[in-house]
């Protein structure tokens, strides 16, 4: 059976990062779920295990399938985090975690308003650049989506007959890089109506300490969305050398990079720590494979702190031939496209000239369109009638469960005291 690894920092965001689609992805993949961080708390800890435990069980997840890398909560109100006071040991750790397991697919949360989510996104892309340059031939498919934006933090728009998808709730996600029309949703193939007897519901109900059924109607929707990052960049298996600079930089797997992931406010937050920058008007990269490699397009991210495209004049030549011509940078480190006939060459020169500095985080170059597994890119939705009936003692039962856990928390606040 095929595998999958969830990689997810806090115990609840299984359920933030694909509770809609969890139990979909179960029947064809031996699922894994990696917790990166946990209150240091004992008491407090040994809960949030228990719950976890409790909310994977739900979706009929193996428990030794559950993994807990323990490293420690670390809020963004903290001041300071481990993982950017140079404590880097959680990269090794998620990669013996992948190179053991070997999933074909990995689902991970990207880079959202919580510290631990960036530090969990920026490791996990750490590792995975090792992975892929070291084991150029293992190339898994990879989704990072949203904790908090499309989930915890997200419209509460639950409505029990007539179910929507998930929806762009920011004009710029905290991954600026990202376009929202370029997500892949996967849709639920959960039946129920009313919110309490969904799967999703049931997981999050687990997490009693945390009282996420408060933002059940947020979390719910007809899909789980997610943006693809490819391993089958073929620039992983090259020897690159280049005029100035890291060129390393180039085949990180990392669009966004920062030191900084305590500020709340992402557009505060300067992402380019991985990028590659030219310093004379004219600069070379030059690429050399140990054999001819078949391509068909190539794709240029620029510096994500730029906030419009930049004018730049790029030409991929190969032994004389001219290739394609980049004459513009995208903005916030996005996408910028070239699609051409299939080539096969065994090297390629990038020359860029220009007055002014080019920035560039990623190189790729690919050959067709993402690889998406059958069971995820299926087209199916759950579309019911509307019913006033059903849709009215879901919205009053559910009213009924928040007054109850508002109340339990506001107990349990007052016997802290």
């Amino acid at each position: 059976m095929r595998k999958m690894l969830l990689v997810v920092p806090h115990q609840d965001d299984e359920i933030n990062l694909a509770g809609n689609i969890l139990d979909r992805l179960e029947r064809d993949y031996e699922v894994f779920v990696l917790y990166s961080s946990l209150d240091i708390r004992e008491k407090q800890g040994m809960t949030r295990k228990k719950e976890a435990y409790e909310a994977c069980s739900v979706f009929e997840i193996d428990e030794k399938h559950i993994i807990f890398l323990d490293y420690p909560d670390t809020p963004n109100e903290a001041g300071t985090h481990y993982f950017t006071d140079g404590n880097k040991k959680i990269i090794e750790d998620i990669k013996n975690v992948i190179c053991e397991i070997k999933p074909e697919l990995i689902i991970a949360t990207d880079f959202d308003y919580h510290s631990d989510h960036r530090m969990l996104s920026l490791a996990f892309d750490t590792a995975m650049g090792l992975i892929v340059c070291e084991q150029p031939q293992y190339t898994p498919i990879v989704f990072k989506g949203f904790c908090y934006e499309t989930a915890y933090y997200s419209t509460e728009d639950y409505k029990a007959t007539q179910l929507k998808k998930s929806v762009d709730n920011f004009e710029i996600p905290s991954n600026c890089s990202y376009v929202w029309k370029d997500r892949i949703s996967v849709a639920s193939n959960d039946h129920a109506k009313l919110i309490w007897n969904r799967k999703a519901y049931k997981g999050m109900k687990c997490h009693k300490s945390q009282y996420a059924v408060l933002h059940a109607k947020s979390i719910i929707n007809a899909d789980n969305v997610y943006w693809n990052k490819r391993t089958d960049n073929l620039l992983f298996q090259a020897k690159m050398r280049c005029t100035v600079g890291d060129i390393e930089k180039l085949r990180d797997f990392k669009i966004i990079d920062t030191d900084d992931i305590i500020t709340i406010n992402p557009r505060e937050i300067d992402l380019s720590k991985g990028v590659w920058q030219t310093e004379k008007s004219e600069e070379k990269i030059e690429i050399v494979w140990d054999k001819p490699m078949r391509f068909d397009r190539i794709n240029l991210y620029g510096n994500p702190n730029n906030t419009k495209p930049v004018e730049t004049n790029i030409k991929v030549i190969s032994h004389d031939q001219v290739i394609t011509v980049f004459n513009e940078i995208k903005e916030f480190g996005r996408k910028t496209e070239a699609i051409f006939p299939e080539k096969v060459v065994d090297k390629l020169e990038i020359l860029i000239c220009s007055d002014a500095k080019t920035a560039l985080s990623e190189i790729e170059i690919l050959n067709g369109d993402t690889i998406i597994p059958n069971i995820m890119k299926s087209n199916e939705e759950i579309r019911t009638k509307k019913n006033a009936v059903i849709d009215t003692v879901n919205e009053i039962g559910y009213a009924c469960i928040v007054i109850k856990t508002k109340i339990i928390r506001k107990v349990k606040k007052w016997f802290l005291k």
